[in-house]
């Protein structure tokens, strides 16, 4: 997702973002994207930045936590059913063909199968009213991630994903100190949000923090 909002992004709002780049001979070099590596930038913001890319800055706390995702209930027997016991991913052969020979070269690459569904959790910590608007990256890196694909091979059919069944909470000062409970925020289908509808509604569906 930060990858694809740097390309997306880069020179928003006037700031250049700054550029690494390897040897200007590398025939890879203008594919590399460019790097957002600003502490002050809202992608450096909201996704952090490295200690050594940065000397005069003070960054502040990356605002975006990406815990790890699990198999929901059931998927890991759904695998079995199809692969075996205790086989998750599977192994997809294809060929690479020598287009003057014609020869075939055989390869595999292990992917989780089509149609797993996993549950993530992200945290957004906003630390001041003016981190608000930041969170409107996380979801737009999620539409882009949509189009695009996850991990490898994505341009040979793997790694296209959906977010789907979004439950968004919001937890104020007033949480944490035991006022009062959490908020979830305004349902849509079966409960649950839709990313386009959080996108297009971003300002009406995220209320104020307390202090």
């Amino acid at each position: 997702m930060r990858s694809m909002l740097e390309w997306a992004y880069h020179g928003c709002d006037g700031k250049e973002v700054i550029i690494f780049r390897k040897d200007k001979k590398d025939k890879t070099d203008r594919w590399e994207g460019l790097l957002c590596s600003d502490p002050t930038h809202p992608i450096g913001i909201v996704f952090g930045v490295a200690a050594e890319s940065h000397k005069d800055a003070q960054p502040g706390p990356t605002r975006l936590t990406v815990r790890d995702a699990y198999p929901i209930e059931g998927q890991t027997k759904k695998w079995t059913n199809v692969m075996g016991e205790n086989i998750y991913t599977e192994a997809k052969t294809e060929n690479a063909i020598d287009r003057l020979t014609s020869a075939a070269n055989l390869r595999t690459q292990e992917r989780v199968p089509a149609g797993s569904v996993f549950k993530g959790h992200f945290v957004f910590d906003a630390f001041s009213l003016t981190d608000i608007p930041y969170l409107k990256l996380l979801f737009e890196g999620m539409r882009l991630l949509e189009d695009s694909y996850l991990g490898g091979g994505g341009t040979r059919g793997s790694g296209q994903v959906e977010f789907k069944n979004i439950k968004i909470e919001a937890r104020d000062k007033s949480f944490y100190i035991g006022i009062k409970d959490k908020t979830v925020l305004n349902i849509k289908q079966n409960g649950f949000f839709v990313l386009e509808d959080i996108l297009e509604n971003f300002d009406k569906i995220f209320p104020k923090l307390d202090g």
